[in-house]
């Protein structure tokens, strides 16, 4: 066995077919901290009921895998939208956060990234990100890995820059982007408060920001105009 950590959700799985996995897992993988709750029920079920297991392979039906993983997502947004009225039904966005995020999680598609796609590409517009987003797999790259793949990416959308997470240094080659013309830059991210200075906490996920932060109010009204 082996363990896939996805955005989020972790569970121990063996040869499950990738298009199947992306069904099992499309909500937990976007709301970390939810652990992949669907995911894990998913296949604890196919388990017990429609797999066999063949040594340390998992071998499982991707209809089954999606039709059985299904039923548990929708069951987890319903108990996601229940746990985020307890807890932030008093913070002074919460009307309008709560319908923002009520709206992405009724987005309807049976796969992962255009799930994550419509959510990132909402939030963006809500915080007034200027900037188009692209998908890696619109544009034609070489056949190339690593630093290398990331220069490709920089030079087929017309970059000359490209910033990095802190956590990169240990594989990232920096030597390369300079050879190619794209300087490096480093993230420098400092939380900002926002809301009530007595219960900021740094590090928490753009809900806690949306529902809370006088900032985050002119996207949210704007975001409700956008669909009314």
């Amino acid at each position: 066995m082996r363990r896939l950590s996805l955005g989020g959700a972790d569970l121990l799985v063996s040869h499950v077919d990738g298009g199947a996995l992306a069904d099992v897992v499309q909500l937990g993988a976007l709301l970390g901290g939810q652990r992949g709750f669907a995911a894990s029920r998913a296949v604890e079920g196919l388990a017990r009921s429609r797999t066999e297991l063949r040594g340390r392979e998992l071998v499982a039906s991707r209809c089954a895998v999606g039709a059985f993983a299904k039923a548990h997502v929708l069951d987890q947004r319903d108990e996601l939208r229940a746990v985020l009225a307890i807890n932030y039904k008093k913070a002074p966005n919460f009307p309008a956060a709560y319908a923002v995020i009520d709206r992405l999680l009724d987005f309807e598609t049976d796969h992962l990234a255009a799930f994550n796609i419509n959510a990132v590409t909402a939030i963006t517009r809500l915080m007034g990100v200027e900037g188009s987003l692209v998908r890696q797999s619109s544009l034609t790259l070489p056949d190339a890995a690593g630093t290398d793949r990331l220069i490709s990416i920089c030079k087929a959308v017309g970059a000359d820059s490209y910033l990095t997470g802190g956590g990169a240094g240990g594989y990232q080659e920096d030597e390369l982007f300079s050879a190619a013309g794209i300087q490096v830059t480093s993230q420098q991210f400092v939380p900002q408060p926002y809301g009530e200075p007595t219960r900021f906490l740094p590090g928490l996920s753009v809900i806690d920001w949306l529902m809370y932060a006088d900032d985050a109010r002119p996207g949210l009204v704007r975001f409700g105009s956008d669909r009314e």
